[in-house]
């Protein structure tokens, strides 16, 4: 990924991936290649895929048949 402001290749250190990750919220953090401050903005996505499951969900409703 290229740095917003330096336009070199963006590092940044790990800790602010892992804070964003664990808490589900952005964090600034100033970038290793320029020093410069980006926000770690963290995105959620879920798959859906059909499920041949029977009895209860992984909350105890019940599956319809």
């Amino acid at each position: 990924m290229e740095c917003p402001h330096c336009k070199k290749q963006l590092s940044y250190p790990e800790y602010a991936w892992m804070n964003a990750y664990q808490y589900k919220e952005a964090c600034t953090v100033a970038t290793d290649c320029c020093g410069k401050a980006i926000l770690v903005t963290p995105k959620f996505t879920v798959g859906i895929q059909k499920s041949d499951a029977t009895g209860t969900d992984d909350w105890g409703k019940t599956i319809a048949e």
